[in-house]
């Protein structure tokens, strides 16, 4: 569905994300630039350094050890928590001792950093949703058909650091070792099955001793 050439899912992320920004032009640049490197500067330390955090955690003994399984995850809150705490003091020392009214030029500054907070998230927002199995079918059909949902979907994927193509193949290797151990666990029964004697063989066997 389409408005004046563009597409209706198009038009609502910019409506959306123009309406959200709002916000900018009333905290001003100050402390719209705090919550842009709060949420982008977090996100994008937690997505390299995750598993760096819990190795150096681990080394330290500062905590109890973490598991493999878990560092990514675990790694990822800590350093976006320690982001946001971080920032969040700085904003308020700034606060307290900021006086007056906020200029023109910060407003729009603060607007613009806001608009962009809100790109970033919604980045974040769309390469999830391309990823779900839920929406793949759906997903595809917005990549082809809007202008925004793809370069919104690969801005998502590098402030992940993710590489689709590996992550692809990763789950194809999974599931090849899966199959190959089903196989071979489905030969060794059919061996196993062939080295049992019948009901039949052990019956004659049974009635030749007799004789």
């Amino acid at each position: 569905m389409e408005f004046m050439g563009f597409h209706m899912v198009d038009i609502g992320i910019v409506a959306l994300i123009a309406f959200l920004a709002i916000k900018g032009l009333v905290n001003g640049f100050t402390k719209e630039l705090l919550n842009f490197l709060s949420i982008v500067g977090g996100v994008l330390l937690a997505a390299r350094y995750n598993t760096d955090i819990v190795a150096l955690l681990n080394a330290q003994n500062l905590i109890p050890h973490i598991s493999d399984s878990f560092a990514k995850p675990v790694g990822f809150i800590l350093i976006i928590l320690a982001v946001f705490i971080i920032l969040g003091l700085i904003s308020s020392v700034i606060s307290s001792l900021s006086s007056g009214t906020t200029g023109i030029l910060s407003r729009i500054a603060g607007y613009v950093l806001s608009a962009a907070r809100y790109v970033f998230i919604f980045s974040l927002i769309i390469f999830g949703v391309s990823q779900s199995d839920f929406f793949e079918k759906s997903a595809t059909t917005f990549e082809k058909e809007t202008q925004l949902f793809k370069p919104m979907r690969d801005i998502g994927r590098q402030i992940l650091n993710i590489d689709i193509n590996q992550t692809s193949t990763e789950a194809n290797e999974t599931v090849e070792t899966n199959m190959s151990k089903e196989e071979s666990n489905s030969t060794i029964e059919s061996n196993i099955n062939r080295q049992k004697p019948s009901s039949i063989e052990v019956a004659e066997s049974n009635s030749s001793t007799n004789e």
